[in-house]
């Protein structure tokens, strides 16, 4: 019995497969780029750039200030439709206020008119107190002056 290195053993040599060559063909594709935010890019680390000499330089930089203005716009329409976005929202809690405030004040009106009502009914109440006190008065006058000794019995 033989043993392998790894520590395992084996009956014999001959179980063991040697390596076979691939003939598979490795794609080599460029990695995906990700939008990274403006205020975050400091902390991405600097790509190593070969050197490159003429055209090629200038293709690249042509493509990179491409990419660059096509960031800046769908930047700039992302940012104008959170603002629409933002804005519709401003405007529907504008108009809930809008109906919240008239909803108060309808019942604040039915609230003074209900106060008015009862000070108006307080008044009319008042006003008949003291015209059936004054009566009362006037009668007890009235019927002293008639009969004076029929008041002093009680």
């Amino acid at each position: 019995m033989e043993v392998n290195p790894s520590g395992s053993s084996s009956a014999s040599a001959s179980s063991e497969l040697p390596p076979q060559p691939t003939t598979e063909k490795r794609l080599h594709l460029p990695p995906v780029p990700v939008y990274v935010p403006e205020e975050h890019r400091h902390r991405l680390p600097l790509p190593d750039i070969p050197k490159r000499k003429g055209t090629q330089l200038a293709r690249t930089a042509e493509i990179e200030s491409a990419a660059e203005a096509i960031v800046r716009e769908r930047a700039a329409v992302l940012q104008r439709e959170s603002l629409e976005e933002a804005a519709a929202k401003a405007e529907a809690l504008t108009r809930e206020m809008a109906a919240s405030l008239e909803a108060l004040d309808v019942k604040l009106r039915t609230s003074q008119e209900r106060e008015a009502v009862a000070s108006a009914s307080v008044a009319r109440f008042e006003a008949a107190r003291r015209k059936e006190a004054a009566a009362k008065r006037q009668k007890f006058i009235t019927c002293y002056f008639q009969n004076p000794l029929q008041h002093e019995a009680r």
